[in-house]
């Protein structure tokens, strides 16, 4: 039995069309690899709550598992939470504050817990943004709501000589957190995760709890925050070939157009 990992936005939905969706072939590919008996996990920068709702409704689809918010959530069918990661109260006050100091030159900022994702503010909302983020507008709220929260992401919208000063802030304050950039239809957030909160190792913690093998895995991704996949299954991973992602096909063994091209024999 094979445990196929992969990404959504690039990666699982990936016609290259105006409409952005899941190629036939793609799709095909996942059923049958299920109905074959191997397990289907996407593994996404999104949130569990609205990414589930949409792939079930839209697709008829029921990945065994979810792996969230780039590596801080994982959950299965049933909504169990299997995992999940937050930061320490110090570390995610100190960066509200931060966020608080130079919200003028930011964008937009969405925020994250195990159980909901919401977007805090948007100060170019438009009606491509509305159809892109799904289930979710901007709230419109203060930034120092966020001292209340329990939070496992930072999402953030801004140009990148702002997110430079972020990141140098962050290195100064000597932060234990993960630094990554998410890929949305040309619209790139970089994140701010708590320190080993990544793709890769929540594959390791669903396979601690699963026991399955190293040569069982299969990796697919686009973008940066896939890279962490392809080191830790190197062997079985694969690239999805697009405009935005030449400088890091180096990280995967293998670069493809589509996932229905995997190679994954039924009685593996």
């Amino acid at each position: 039995m094979k445990w196929f990992f992969t990404d959504f936005d690039g990666t699982l939905r990936n016609s290259r069309t105006h409409e952005n969706e899941i190629n036939l072939n793609d799709l095909e590919f996942v059923k049958t690899l299920q109905k074959n008996g191997h397990k289907l996990i996407v593994a996404t920068g999104r949130p569990y709550s609205s990414i589930k709702k949409y792939i079930e409704a839209q697709y008829q689809l029921h990945p065994d598992f979810y792996i969230c918010n780039a590596g801080a959530t994982i959950n299965n069918q049933k909504d169990d939470v299997l995992y999940t990661h937050e930061f320490y109260k110090k570390d995610q006050d100190l960066i509200t504050e931060k966020l608080i100091e130079m919200e003028k030159e930011i964008t937009s900022i969405i925020y994250a817990t195990s159980t909901e994702e919401k977007m805090l503010f948007d100060k170019e909302w438009n009606f491509e943004k509305e159809k892109l983020f799904i289930d979710m507008t901007p709230q419109n709220n203060e930034i120092n709501i966020l001292h209340d929260k329990k939070l496992i992401c930072f999402k953030i919208l801004c140009e990148k000589p702002v997110w430079n000063k972020i990141v140098e802030w962050l290195e100064s304050q000597n932060l234990r957190v993960n630094l990554t950039t998410n890929n949305v239809k040309g619209l790139t957030f970089s994140e701010i995760h708590p320190e080993g909160i990544n793709k890769g190792n929540a594959i390791r913690i669903l396979q601690s709890q699963f026991n399955f093998k190293d040569s069982d895995v299969i990796v697919a991704g686009d973008d940066n925050n896939d890279i962490s996949m392809f080191e830790e299954f190197f062997d079985n991973s694969y690239i999805i070939e697009q405009a935005y992602n030449a400088d890091i096909q180096k990280y995967a063994k293998n670069i493809i157009q589509q996932i229905s091209e995997i190679a994954v024999n039924r009685n593996e």
